[in-house]
């Protein structure tokens, strides 16, 4: 994954636009952009920079103390990708660039919109890594969850209250705009903190437990957020162990700092993945199988085997996945009682501001509302004062190949049910093609995932 930057020159409430496309009108100050309670004066508060998880690639800072409950940056628009392994197979469409920032379209109430709905929520939702003991952050729903609220009608603002919608005006009207379906009408996705947030720390999103254990080829039996809160209890007894025996009030009854070191190891040790191996399992040919028992008597035998090799497998499993999560020794267990397992398994999440300006990039410069660029409908705003030449937002790209957002007529088949017809040639594309980067005589396509990136239009001059 490689990122860009976006530099323009810009004066604050001015819309941001790429230059190139073929909307029509120019730059323009948005109603209210130019009022002074809407410009942001302080610091940058969110940060894209290398993520604290190895390997991870880059991750989401917060500069300030975020409070639990609180909202994180502004509202996002959200794409849905509809059908995609019909259109494409179920290989390429678990394969391709998409698949791994990915989120079921029924979280953000798209089911409607297709048969298997995929939903991708840039943002919080995909420039955010995840960490089972840590995650701190959750996404809201749309504030319109369905394609049907379009435009605001006489009608509808008078009903704005009773339909509790929060409905975006002046954006596009399908009997009259020919722009009218180009953008997603999924916005207002917004991102919440689940715990108090101290300034410097990574956020994480909560993938679930399953996501990491159904891909134990990609992340290993890494620690999961059960695994966490048992190393958590495990580490507490051990504490209070140690603490009475500091308190013994006979030298003689104290077990000395060396033979506390050794228990913790042995402790820690019988965690370690291997200790039943596996010719230890009964294998189902021992000599009492072998004396010419019947195949009725063998097969429950085998099939008793098969079970207990699994449970043992699955022991071992577990308890890799708890070993993971325990500290090495007496000083990181000390450590580890007073921030937790999970913080003590990740040392460097919280980082500090000086840190944050070297080796990330702001993400809130921009603020998003309505376009005034016809048929655009929403649209970026300067957050704070940019100078001309800095960076306004860092923009981490997805790649994919165009053909990947190829969609074909789709028909049921009269002589076959649940099975699906589908065309020889495309018909259409998936609606995600209008936030990426690319060149028509290029195959390559590029998703920006960053925060408030979906916003950002194009405009001539």
């Amino acid at each position: 994954i490689h990122t860009c930057t976006l530099r323009l020159v810009l004066i604050t409430g001015i819309l941001l636009s790429h230059a190139g496309g073929d909307a029509d009108g120019g730059y323009g100050v948005a109603d209210g952009a130019d009022s002074s309670a809407s410009i942001s004066s302080t610091a940058c508060s969110i940060y894209l920079a290398p993520s604290a998880i190895p390997n991870a690639g880059l991750g989401t800072f917060t500069a300030t103390d975020i409070a639990e409950g609180q909202q994180i940056g502004s509202p996002e628009i959200i794409h849905n990708v509809i059908d995609l392994s019909l259109h494409q197979s179920p290989a390429v469409a678990d394969s391709c660039g998409v698949s791994d920032y990915e989120w079921l379209g029924s979280d953000y109430q798209a089911q409607v919109e297709g048969r298997r709905v995929l939903t991708l929520f840039p943002g919080l939702g995909a420039a955010i890594n995840s960490h089972p003991g840590l995650y701190n952050t959750i996404g809201g729903m749309p504030s319109q969850p369905t394609s049907s609220v379009l435009v605001a009608s006489d009608e509808q603002e008078e009903t704005e209250g009773k339909s509790g919608h929060s409905i975006s005006y002046h954006m596009l009207d399908r009997a009259a705009d020919a722009g009218a379906g180009a953008i997603s009408y999924y916005s207002g996705v917004q991102g919440y903190s689940t715990s108090n947030i101290k300034a410097g720390s990574e956020l994480f999103s909560h993938y679930s437990d399953l996501y990491f254990s159904d891909r134990p080829e990609v992340f290993g039996l890494i620690p999961l957020a059960q695994d966490y809160a048992s190393a958590d209890k495990m580490i507490a007894r051990f504490s209070r162990f140690m603490e009475e025996n500091e308190r013994a009030a006979d030298d003689v009854d104290k077990i000395s700092e060396a033979a506390i070191e050794d228990l913790w190891a042995a402790i820690v040790g019988s965690f370690e993945a291997g200790r039943l191996p596996s010719d230890e399992i009964p294998s189902g040919d021992q000599e009492e199988s072998s004396k010419g028992d019947d195949a009725k008597k063998a097969a429950p035998e085998e099939e008793e085997d098969r079970e207990e090799a699994n449970v043992v497998s699955a022991h071992n499993e577990i308890a890799k996945r708890l070993r993971g999560a325990l500290p090495n020794t007496i000083a990181d267990l000390q450590r580890a009682s007073k921030i937790g397992s999970a913080a003590h398994s990740l040392p460097n999440f919280i980082r500090t501001k000086e840190w944050l300006d070297v080796n990330g990039k702001c993400m809130d410069n921009i603020r998003p509302g309505q376009s005034s660029i016809p048929q655009a409908g929403r649209g970026a705003f300067a957050n704070r004062f940019v100078s001309a030449g800095s960076i306004v937002l860092p923009l981490p790209l997805i790649h994919l190949n165009r053909s990947i957002l190829d969609m074909y007529d789709l028909r049921d088949d009269p002589n076959h049910e649940g099975r699906l017809l589908k065309s020889k040639e495309p018909t259409g594309k998936q609606l995600l093609i209008n936030y990426c980067f690319g060149h028509p005589e290029s195959s390559l396509l590029l998703y920006p995932y960053s925060m408030m990136s979906s916003y950002i239009n194009y405009c001539f001059g």
